[in-house]
């Protein structure tokens, strides 16, 4: 017993390894950490910052690509209507013939668009060909309002420039009677469309 005892006692006495690594050794570790975890940080928050970034310019083009494709739908469905197709060739050519009634065809020359377009009073009777050519005249600028309303945003002016100078300058050498019309009947927004160009 006393020699387990005197065993106990000397492995007292000896010093004790210590356990895990150096104390100094310890703080170097943890600043390195501490400096590998603000690197990847920066690092995280820089490609973070650039993907949002790149997200951004993406919506960017994407919105602008909409925007121009609501132009372009919006030139197509006015370029498709019959009626406009006829309003806009009467501004480009005088004398060309139209299904002014049913079954009833007619020339319609510049003057006689002028005529038709006169302001509506109590005595004004129009023939039939003048009645087409009011149907036609308010399809076309039932369209310009329609492109002017949507430059709250919606489209951008360039968009639409194109084709519409062509035709805005053939409503703008018709002036006396198109403004007129425009402004009897209230087509706020075609006159603002067509005072952009």
């Amino acid at each position: 017993m006393l020699l387990s005892d005197s065993a106990t006692a000397q492995t007292a006495l000896q010093p004790q390894q210590p356990s895990g690594l150096d104390p100094s050794l310890k703080d170097v570790a943890q600043v390195g950490w501490w400096i590998a975890a603000i690197v990847f940080g920066f690092v995280a928050l820089i490609r973070t910052l650039r993907e949002v970034r790149e997200n951004r310019q993406l919506r960017s083009e994407e919105l602008r690509w909409k925007k121009a494709s609501l132009a372009r739908d919006t030139l197509v469905a006015l370029k498709t209507n019959a009626k406009v197709i006829d309003a806009l060739t009467m501004l480009d050519w005088t004398g060309r013939e139209y299904e002014v009634g049913k079954g009833l065809r007619d020339t319609v020359t510049w003057g006689e668009i002028e005529r038709a377009l006169r302001p509506h009073d109590s005595t004004s009777d129009f023939a039939d060909k003048e009645v087409y050519v009011r149907d036609c005249f308010d399809n076309l600028l039932d369209g310009i309002e329609e492109i002017e309303h949507l430059q709250i945003g919606l489209i951008e002016f360039e968009d639409v420039r194109y084709p519409l100078a062509y035709y805005i300058k053939k409503l703008n050498e018709h002036q006396s009677a198109v403004s007129r019309y425009i402004e009897f009947y209230d087509y706020k927004r075609a006159a603002a469309l067509i005072a952009r160009f």
